[in-house]
């Protein structure tokens, strides 16, 4: 699996009582987990986790379900379904970086408010026509 272009995970996930569960990437050189809490028993409920940090682990080849973990023997039923991979958007794992300012896509230190840029705003786009319709 690349984490570095599809590292979002998502499976829907039916229990028969409120709980939590694992969903491991484990392969020849480490593993990536999450764990996701299942709060309400009984209907199908669609879980997310995004694995973009992770995008440097090579080699991942399981994937992995843990349900009840900490729990040695259960005779709950969990049942799964639709587990699809894809990629997380544009910017999943782009770590926001002090040296710009704004590049109207992924780093957007305006409206992050990170240190440095407090006396600096976004304006109103004065002329949003053409390819430019943005509202700042």
């Amino acid at each position: 699996m690349d984490l570095s272009t599809n590292n979002l995970f998502k499976i829907q996930v039916k229990a028969a009582v409120a709980s939590a569960f694992i969903l491991k990437l484990e392969g020849t050189s480490g593993f990536v987990e999450a764990t996701k809490n299942i709060a309400i028993a009984g209907e199908w409920i669609e879980y997310s986790f995004d694995f973009s940090k992770a995008a440097a682990t090579p080699n991942l080849k399981k994937i992995i379900l843990f349900f009840d973990p900490g729990v040695d023997a259960s005779a709950d039923t969990y049942l799964f379904d639709n587990l699809t991979v894809s990629p997380a958007g544009p910017c999943a794992g782009v770590a926001p970086s002090a040296k710009i300012l704004d590049d109207f896509e992924c780093q957007r230190n305006i409206a992050y408010g990170l240190p440095g840029f407090a006396d600096i705003s976004a304006v109103d786009n004065p002329d949003k026509t053409g390819i430019n319709t943005s509202t700042s």
